[in-house]
């Protein structure tokens, strides 16, 4: 069994999922991002503090850096293409597992940076770092 495993649905694009963890690409860091709540509350002048009345889970925001490759600098780029346009889809589910153990998100349109060093440019690599709107509950598994 592969240790991990990530991907990214391409409904949008009716095209296959998106391994985004092999040869050409490669999970560099994910970071789930806080957990934050919308609350409404209510308050007195006649009590200390503020009292949480309703509270519901926002929207997340994820980050996620992948390593792209290719054999030349053409290469490289067309496969930040193909990457990039995965992440951009209005609606996308972006899933990974650990040791078979799977999660799997509900995101959107990503925003996103490319960084180049040195290194990744000698190794024809780039990194697309994308922080991801990702809906509060999981579609599979848990944190």
């Amino acid at each position: 069994m592969t240790f991990f495993t990530a991907g990214v649905t391409r409904g949008d694009l009716s095209l296959g999922d998106l391994n985004i963890n092999d040869v050409i690409y490669r999970v560099a860091t994910i970071e789930p991002g806080a957990q934050a709540f919308r609350r409404q509350t209510a308050s007195s002048p006649y009590v200390d503090g503020v009292f949480t009345t309703n509270r519901a889970r926002d929207i997340r925001q994820l980050s996620i850096a992948v390593d792209v490759g290719g054999a030349d600098a053409a290469t490289t780029r067309a496969n930040m293409g193909v990457l990039i346009d995965a992440f951009e889809q209005d609606y996308f589910e972006l899933y990974w597992a650990i040791d078979g153990d799977p999660i799997r998100w509900a995101g959107e349109a990503a925003d996103r940076q490319v960084d180049y060093t040195q290194e990744r440019i000698r190794a024809r690599r780039a990194q697309v770092i994308f922080t991801v709107p990702v809906q509060p509950v999981l579609l599979q598994g848990r944190l």
